[in-house]
Parts: structure tokens; sequence; C-alpha cells
């Protein structure tokens, strides 16, 4: 039995992400989804992938599954009118987990 060594880390479809967005969008509004492949064994711990925002934000989370970003709070561009983030997609991999980060940057 052969069986699959978690030797490829997600990749993103993107090397950066930037969107526009009106300050009235509403809460829980989904923005975007990203998206990375990975390219161990199909099916497996090895290829399945979560996502999370990597420093957290009180403005937007992502879906862990699907990598849908949401508006969870309502913006101000008076306040702020740009925001930078960083968005990490990691396998399941066993012994250890694989990841890659992408920037996102949202600006009102």
């Amino acid at each position: 039995i052969i069986t699959d060594e978690n030797d490829q880390r997600p990749e993103f479809d993107r090397t950066h992400f930037s969107l526009n967005i009106s300050e009235g969008t509403a809460a829980n509004t989904t923005l975007m989804r990203f998206n990375a492949v990975d390219r161990d064994e199909p099916e497996t711990n090895n290829s399945r992938i979560s996502y999370r925002l990597a420093n957290g934000s009180s403005v937007f989370e992502i879906d862990s599954s699907s990598g849908d970003l949401r508006l969870i709070s309502k913006l101000d561009r008076e306040e702020r009118e740009k925001y930078e983030f960083d968005v990490v997609a990691f396998d399941h991999g066993v012994p250890r987990s694989l990841s890659s980060t992408v920037r996102c940057v949202v600006h009102l």
C-alpha cells in the first residue's frame, strides 16, 4: 500500500487580492471567495484545504471551508478607507499541515 506524503502546500490562484467596496455594504455580505488548490492526493487530508484570517478581524470573517470572505460590521470611510490582511490556506496533512498566505487589500 502506497500512501500519499504531504509534500505539496496549498497554492492560491492569485498572488494578491484587491477589491473595492462601498461603505454602505451591509453586514453579512459575502464579498469574495478565496481559492487555493493542493496537488496532493485528491480526497485525502493532505489535499483538504481550510482557510483563516492570519491575525483575526473584527470587520471581516472567512468561512473556513468555502473561503468566502464576509463583511461582519458596519464600515465608515471617514474613519478608515483601506483594510489590509493576510489569508492563510492550510491543508490537514499528517504529521504536519502545510500552508500558504496571500495578502488582501479592501478599499472603501
